[in-house]
């Protein structure tokens, strides 16, 4: 073993477009949680080919995994634009691996 890091990509590096699913009420966030809505976005903690499933006949289905955001992200998005709250996913190395406790990066 090396010692190297085995850190996910970023949604950079993977080349993201994350989609934002607030929801209706943003001031009523999510129970017994600090997350008010989630993006969609592929996984970042499993390997290209795991991110896709071929089902034959020219078909491939691409696995998304969704993701909580904190309603500080959601107003990065809004006020920002998507690039913006990339940079705040990929500051907080935030993945599809569920953290209910995880801080905002926002």
């Amino acid at each position: 073993m090396t010692g190297a890091s085995h850190a996910p990509p970023t949604r950079r590096q993977a080349n993201v477009v994350p989609w934002i699913v607030p929801r209706q009420d943003r001031l009523n966030r999510c129970a017994g949680t600090p997350f008010a809505g989630v993006v969609v976005a592929p996984m970042l903690r499993v390997p290209p080919e795991a991110r896709t499933i071929d089902v034959g006949g020219g078909i491939r289905i691409a696995l998304l995994a969704l993701i909580p955001l904190h309603p500080e992200e959601i107003a990065v998005k809004v006020e920002r634009g998507t690039d913006a709250l990339i940079e705040v996913l990929d500051r907080g190395r935030i993945t599809e691996l569920l953290d209910p406790r995880r801080p905002s990066y926002a």
